[in-house]
């Protein structure tokens, strides 16, 4: 034990090959680190120069470019702010120039701190500032044509409206010609100023014709000549208000004048803009001149010196390279050779007994792997072994898999390389695409064919012509982009039948350069595609069904619509009849005294009395007919606009008590065969910006809900609308009935499609269907029931003051089978 405790302290200061190695290497490095360090030393200078150029004076010269590019670009934003058409567009354009001056004043400051061209800086400087003033300055001028057009249009508007009272104005000065004649006198002067006026304002530019205003004094002038008291006060007015428009301080003309005189300046403004900015592009490239030829002076001096250290390193190279070689020859005696000699070892051929090696009883590293080469080859033996028992049991794996396992193999052709058919077919890639290089023993019992056939020529596997195709296409798409392989096909079996199989790869890399391999299953899926053809048959009958349910709810919606436009028709015709009648009856008695009177005149046998008692009832009567027609027009008006509400779908602003009295009008008919009253509690002010004809319909749906399902035939009840508003965008309507109400067992189902509990007496199914889905989705709301047998119901509606932009009128029907969140109601 002490003898073996010897040796060990031995080896661990011995002189082995790492040794060696490090000696040897070392030695070399150090040489290396002599050499670069002399090298780095000699180039230190070299370095300083270069980056003086490019830190500095390549830095200027860019700064120099930029800053003639840059103050280009300033000067072209000015004619694009001297036309902008609104303050928007000025603060914008105004920005842009800000943030280039900024820009150009930052590189004038990056050029200042590393150069000493002084004169050249301070002219650029002086015209920086210059430019930025005349930016500023031309701003001004901007800002001011702004105001003088924004003032142009107010006058155009002031001139519109008095050309609207010029052609209205009348005057109580009796129907005698020559006041008529003056009338029409003043009118068209007055018609002409504004003309005028309109005319000076349609000018481009300010460049206002001077006859234009000599005109208008001309037409001022006649206007004044007309009184200017009593019933001539009016006129005189608008004399006064059309001459101050026309030649005000604030007036068309004064306005054309300043507006023409900041036009001139702008052009000033432009042109003093360029001047500017071609002398400072000029400076820059002055400077930028200045610039380049003192790098190019720095570049000369450190050419030089690196000529000097170039000649210098080559020296010092070739003395590194004498020594390199001497340290090479001593590594290749004392490591190489005898590496060798143990790679001779490892390369004897398989199968014959562990190789001995000569250097096995070294006292070195080689020693070391000498020994440890006869222990891998006893590990191989014992791992061959083990290979051997793991093939048997991939063996009993592939016999009872429930497909057959394979490996495809392909040879994918190096970049540029073109794979021509045939040309692996001793390497196992027959006709370019591919080959099987394992085929599992289940292909007997799937296929009917044996395993080596399949071996010989993979098309024994019954596959067709365009499955082929397919086979090979997509196996040479995986094996290239080292994916996933699936494809499914049919074959021929031998009783006359068609069998499906399917196969499912994944790639994988082989032991040769540009080989892959497949790994997968190919495995018979006849039962699952009948399954799968059973399905699809079945759900296509059911999307048949459901396309048919849907076009019968369309229809039926239709149906509703156009059913409740004829009862609101019948409605209004009702309700038209009584005034139209009361009117006609008017009528027919003024005609009756009319001619009577006239007889009586003609015959000389009128009195004072008679006249003055026809004057009364003439009076009475046409006031009488002039109410009962202006309650018929209302009628008129009111039908027109909610039957157009309720088949179109258009969006609109209107108050909400209005149009629900409007809607209750037209469900007179049906109402008036009751015993019911009706009572509107609607706060005043409500206006909605929506969809009317959507609210029409479901205002009409819960009343004639309720006079179907809610109260018996002659039965005294109430239907009530209330509406308030909860906050600043939204309302709250309620709408409330004394009858029977709904029972509990009922109400999970009321807004379900074609659910109704008198399917035999009128009902659809459809009508609280059609209220839910328009409260929720066409108008972006709520809609809650409050219920129970013998208490009546109570809707509660929350709607938005104003509807969602996507949102619309139209009515989408639930499909059976997907009723909303239950949100109750009565039954239609």
């Amino acid at each position: 034990m002490i003898a073996a405790e010897a040796k060990s302290a031995t080896r661990r200061f011995r002189f082995g090959v790492k040794a060696r190695l490090i000696t040897a290497f070392g030695a070399m490095l150090l040489m290396m680190i002599a050499v670069c360090s002399l090298a780095v030393l000699s180039f230190l200078d070299i370095g300083a120069g270069l980056s003086r150029i490019t830190d500095k004076s390549l830095k200027a010269m860019a700064t120099a470019s930029h800053l003639s590019q840059q103050s280009e670009s300033v000067v072209g934003q000015a004619p694009a702010l001297a036309a902008v058409s609104g303050p928007t567009e000025r603060e914008t354009i105004g920005s842009q120039i800000q943030d280039q001056m900024d820009w150009l004043n930052a590189l004038i400051d990056e050029v200042s701190e590393d150069n000493n061209n002084g004169a050249n800086l301070t002219s650029i400087r002086a015209q920086s500032q210059e430019l930025s003033e005349l930016s500023v300055t031309l701003g001004q001028y901007v800002d001011k044509r702004l105001n003088l057009e924004d003032r142009s249009r107010h006058l155009l508007e002031r001139l519109m409206a008095l050309d609207i009272q010029v052609a209205t104005i009348t005057m109580d000065l009796g129907t005698t010609p020559e006041m008529t004649l003056a009338l029409a006198e003043w009118r068209q002067s007055a018609g002409e100023a504004v003309v005028v006026l309109l005319g000076s304002l349609s000018t481009v530019g300010g460049h206002m014709p001077i006859h234009l205003k000599k005109k208008f004094k001309t037409y001022i002038a006649t206007m004044e000549t007309f009184p200017k008291e009593g019933p001539w006060a009016p006129i005189a007015a608008l004399t006064a208000d059309i001459k101050q428009i026309g030649l005000g301080e604030q007036g068309v003309f004064e306005s054309l004048k300043a507006l023409k005189g900041v036009l001139l300046a702008i052009r000033g403004t432009l042109a003093r803009d360029r001047q500017v900015s071609s002398m400072l592009v000029a400076a820059s490239s002055l400077l930028m001149d200045a610039v380049s030829e003192t790098a190019e002076a720095e570049a000369r001096q450190a050419r030089s010196d690196l000529q000097e250290r170039t000649v210098m390193l080559v020296v010092l190279s070739l003395v590194c390279l004498l020594l390199f070689g001497i340290l090479v020859v001593h590594v290749q005696r004392v490591v190489l050779d005898p590496l060798a000699r143990l790679r001779d070892a490892m390369l004897r051929p398989p199968g014959q007994a562990p190789p001995h090696v000569e250097s096995v009883d070294a006292d070195d590293e080689l020693g070391d792997m000498a020994r440890a080469l006869e222990q891998y080859a006893s590990a191989i033996n014992q791992r061959e072994r083990a290979l051997r028992i793991s093939d048997r049991r991939f063996r009993d794996m592939a016999e009872n898999v429930p497909g057959m396992l394979f490996q495809w193999r392909v040879l994918v052709p190096a970049e540029g390389e073109v794979q021509k058919d045939g040309a692996q077919e001793d390497g196992g890639q027959k006709d370019g695409g591919g080959a099987f290089v394992y085929v599992g023993p289940r292909c007997q019992d799937l296929f009917g064919v044996s395993p080596e056939a399949v071996l010989e020529d993979w098309r024994a596997l019954g596959i067709g012509p365009a499955d082929q195709n397919v086979w090979l296409d997509r196996s040479r798409l995986a094996a290239r982009d080292m994916g996933g392989w699936v494809q499914e096909g049919r074959r021929p079996a031998s009783n006359g039948e068609v069998r499906w199989w399917q196969l499912m790869a994944a790639a994988a890399p082989g032991t040769e350069p540009g080989e892959v391999i497949l790994n997968g299953m190919l495995t018979d899926i006849t039962l699952q595609k009948t399954a799968e053809r059973e399905i699809h048959a079945a759900r296509t009958r059911a999307e048949r069904a459901l396309a048919e349910l849907r076009a019968t709810q369309d229809t039926l919606v239709q149906t509703e619509k156009l059913a409740s436009l004829g009862q609101m028709v019948a409605g209004i015709a009702h309700e038209i009849n009584t005034p139209l009648g009361t009117g006609i009856t008017g009528a027919s008695f003024l005609d009756q005294e009319c001619r009577e009177v006239t007889r009586k005149f003609r015959g000389n046998a009128l009195r004072r009395s008679e006249m003055e008692t026809f004057l009364a009832q003439a009076e009475e009567t046409a006031g009488l007919i002039f109410t009962n027609l202006r309650r018929a027009a209302e009628l008129v008006q009111g039908f027109k606009q909610v039957a157009v509400d309720q088949v179109t779908d258009d969006r609109r602003v209107f108050d909400l008590a209005q149009y629900v009295e409007e809607i209750l009008i037209s469900l007179n008919p049906r109402l008036r065969k009751t015993n019911l009253t009706v009572r509107r509690d609607i706060a005043p002010g409500l206006v909605l910006d929506t969809y009317p004809g959507a609210l029409f319909r479901i205002v009409t749906n819960l009343v004639m809900n309720s006079l179907l399902h809610g109260f018996d035939e002659g039965a005294e009840g109430e239907i009530a609308v209330v509406a308030r508003r909860l906050e600043e965008e939204w309302i709250e309507v309620t709408y409330t009935d004394t009858g029977h109400g709904i029972p509990k067992e009922v109400q999970p189902r009321v807004f379900d499609p074609f659910f109704t509990t008198r399917r035999g007496s009128g009902g659809t199914g459809l009508g609280m269907n059609i209220a839910y889905n328009l409260v929720t989705q066409s108008l972006g709301g709520r809609i809650s029931l409050e219920s129970g047998e013998e208490l009546g119901v109570r809707f509660v509606i929350t709607l938005p003051v104003r509807a969602p932009k996507t949102a619309g009128s139209s009515v989408p029907v639930t499909p059976l089978g997907q009723n909303t969140e239950f949100l109750s109601g009565e039954m239609s």
